[in-house]
């Protein structure tokens, strides 16, 4: 049998919420033109937890930040560049 949990105050609901938005937002944004030939642009975000000491809902950030992006026409290596915040997040 499942328990519910109790209740919750609204600040943990946003924060819980907003974390559902950025794991959704893991997830390349694709954007392109109305041509086919034209190049697409992925733009990839990212929110990472705050520490294991925190609830599971927690983030660094407010909002996800921009750790990528990258043209979809060139080789991959060649078109993934960090922005200067997703070189300082990136593992080591």
């Amino acid at each position: 049998m499942t328990t519910l949990p109790g209740p919750r105050s609204s600040a943990e609901i946003r924060a819980y919420l907003k974390t559902r938005l950025n794991q959704a937002l893991r997830r390349p944004g694709m954007f392109g033109g109305e041509m086919a030939t034209e190049p697409i642009i992925f733009l990839h975000f990212w929110n990472r937890p705050s520490g294991a000491t925190e609830p599971t809902w927690s983030s660094l950030y407010d909002e996800p930040v921009l750790w990528a992006v990258r043209l979809g026409r060139e080789a991959f290596q060649d078109a993934f560049t960090f922005t200067p915040e997703g070189s300082r997040l990136r593992p080591a």
